[in-house]
């Protein structure tokens, strides 16, 4: 039995609701103008091109050390500040940055950051890339370059 245009229109755009596929994500290509994310079950070596494809365009990644795909484990790059601490998540920068100056000054630098990270996303969106988990727990900060 066929279903009904207007049924099938509904199932593409699901909305706020998301299946537990789409919640287990990594890269995958879908067309020659579009990258999307597909289910974990895919090998780990597209996280490396996609990473790759990342930093073709423009967008500083860390670089990928080593791959094991039995385990699910990918370990990258650490990346540090001059005095050798670990790069905070974006988050970890605008709590820090909240805390520490006026609500003016965070103001200003926080818009500041959304017009940077806004400017990479779109650079990624032009490369045909969607990240599908992108929150600011996943972008690193290191002297104010976004990671």
């Amino acid at each position: 039995m066929r279903e009904d245009k207007s049924e099938r229109n509904s199932k593409r755009s699901r909305g706020p609701q998301l299946s537990e596929r789409d919640r287990k994500t990594v890269f995958r290509r879908s067309s020659s103008r579009t990258r999307e994310l597909r289910s974990k079950q895919t090998s780990r070596h597209e996280d490396e091109r996609f990473d790759f494809i990342l930093f073709y365009v423009g967008i500083l990644v860390p670089s990928i050390y080593f791959i094991d795909s039995s385990k699910n484990l990918i370990i990258y790059e650490r990346i540090v500040c001059g005095n050798n601490e670990s790069v905070p998540s974006a988050k970890t920068f605008l709590d820090e940055l909240q805390q520490q100056s006026d609500k003016a000054e965070f103001e200003k630098i926080s818009s500041q950051f959304g017009h940077k990270l806004g400017s990479i996303i779109q650079n990624m969106h032009s490369a045909g890339l969607i990240h599908g988990d992108l929150t600011t727990s996943n972008v690193l900060v290191k002297k104010r370059v976004c990671y």
